[in-house]
């Protein structure tokens, strides 16, 4: 859900002619903080506090830090359209920060 948050937002802003580095990061920000505040209470079931925050705003910078040189890089480098190349950062990036949320801000064990 917080992907498809994130990619409207992209879309909008782009719309309104916010710069495409911006728009990435601003819709990736909303994106993430609906994501930590779904993902504690209902997917992952667990109680928000300092120390699970600081990881998360570690794993979110790195997470954005890669998606936007991934970007600036599809676009300006490789000349890929803005909107196609946010969708791949998106869906590049999208298994890392689901891996990382899980076990390492909200901590669970992986099944054996």
């Amino acid at each position: 859900m917080n992907t498809v948050l994130s990619y409207l937002i992209f879309l909008v802003l782009i719309r309104l002619n916010v710069h495409y580095l911006t728009a990435s990061g601003l819709s990736f920000i909303v994106g993430t903080l609906f994501s930590y505040t779904v993902n504690s209470r209902y997917t992952f079931y667990v109680q928000r506090n300092i120390l699970d925050f600081t990881k998360f705003l570690f794993v979110t910078i790195a997470s954005l830090s890669f998606g936007l040189l991934l970007l600036y890089i599809l676009k300006s480098k490789l000349g890929i359209p803005v909107l196609i190349a946010q969708m791949f950062v998106v869906i590049v990036r999208f298994p890392f920060v689901y891996l990382l949320m899980k076990f390492v801000v909200f901590g669970l064990k992986r099944s054996s």
